[in-house]
């Protein structure tokens, strides 16, 4: 243990070494505000809301393409209901598998593409918003992929919110399908996932580390209004050792620090490092501290808005540190649940649960999405 701790000295000498309590407890009671503050949720993980989380707005992750254009099914809106009001949910409609789908679905006069934008206004009949994670865009469909965002926007209703999530950019490129100029002036909110700076098949590093976060908040902030402009956050983490690589979330994380007494390395891009056998391995993720110190760099930058990646996965001790004033009063939500379907709630349990640590380190868990 003592040759690993001078090998991370000599490795990353940046580094400060404190205690997680002793971060803790330095860090300042505030508040940090944001005029929007969104929360991804998985459907089947309900449960993961505690209701004292700010969230003015949900995604529902929920609804995939399926190769005809349609949707995998309608889903009923949840119900969620938090102590500080009622957030607005929004269905988000993904398409993450490869661009041969992405291309047909896209593709402008074609059956499926028709099929979706039909089942996307049907599906949203219950929701305040929609948005769209279309992750495997060809720069050769820029422009089927801005028209069909135009075309839906027109599509639904006046009052629903259309939101696009793209991947987080430092620069511009003319061959680049997501154009965030393009794209702001037909959606009304654009999130930048900013995470994944380092992913399952490249190298050890942070998922969004500060330094990188702010060269992605800048570019994203002189091009997107700042009304529209939400700025993603990672809860999960990832863990690689010599020949694979996983995401893990924050508990487990804290839970294999405890058991296997391991030291956490803080600061804005916290990590640890353990063994098992003769296996080493390493674990970059964000706690609390690294949270905040992201959330007052936005703020520094005047961003409003920011969104997280998703609940359930990271610290719940930084709910207690943001706060929203979107959050839309019970009669506003009463008007809108008139519908059946709005008071059913589908209920799934949680296919993989860890339990233990030699669970934890199966190295079976799921990627991001």
């Amino acid at each position: 243990m003592k040759k690993t701790a001078v090998l991370i000295l000599l490795l990353f000498p940046f580094v400060i070494l404190p205690s997680v309590k002793s971060v803790s407890n330095k860090i300042k009671e505030e508040v940090i505000p944001f005029r929007e503050v969104w929360g991804y949720l998985m459907r089947g993980e309900e449960k993961m809301l505690k209701g004292g989380e700010p969230f003015s707005d949900i995604g529902y992750f929920s609804l995939w393409v399926k190769a005809d254009g349609t949707l995998s099914e309608k889903t009923p809106r949840p119900r969620i209901d938090l102590r500080k009001g009622f957030p607005r949910v929004h269905i988000v409609i993904s398409e993450l598998t490869g661009s041969s789908l992405t291309k047909d679905i896209l593709e402008k006069d074609s059956e499926k593409r028709a099929n979706l934008l039909n089942s996307i206004v049907s599906a949203s009949e219950d929701f305040d918003g929609v948005q769209i994670d279309f992750e495997h865009v060809a720069s050769a469909q820029k422009d089927d992929f801005i028209s069909f965002l135009s075309d839906l926007k027109k599509m639904l209703s006046k009052e629903k919110i259309l939101s696009v999530a793209l991947p987080a950019k430092r620069s511009s490129s003319p061959d680049d399908a997501y154009d965030y100029s393009l794209i702001s002036n037909i959606a009304d909110r654009i999130i930048i996932m900013a995470y994944d700076e380092h992913w399952s098949r490249s190298k050890p590093g942070p998922v969004a580390s500060y330094e990188w976060c702010a060269k992605v908040a800048e570019y994203s902030a002189s091009i997107i209004p700042k009304e529209k402009l939400i700025m993603g956050l990672p809860l999960y983490g990832r863990e690689w050792s010599k020949r694979s690589s996983r995401s893990v979330r924050y508990n487990e994380t804290r839970i294999l620090a405890s058991k296997k007494r391991t030291q956490i390395y803080n600061s804005r891009n916290p990590f640890l490092v353990y063994k098992i056998g003769k296996s080493r391995k390493v674990i970059y993720f964000d706690n609390e501290f690294s949270l905040s110190e992201k959330l007052k760099l936005y703020r520094r930058k005047e961003i409003r808005n920011v969104s997280f990646w998703r609940i359930g996965q990271g610290p719940h001790e930084i709910w207690g540190r943001l706060n929203s004033d979107g959050l839309i009063d019970a009669e506003t939500v009463s008007r809108a649940m008139k519908t059946a379907s709005f008071f059913r709630r589908s209920v799934f349990s949680e296919k993989k649960k860890i339990s233990d640590v030699s669970s934890a380190l199966s190295g079976k868990n799921s990627e991001r999405k």
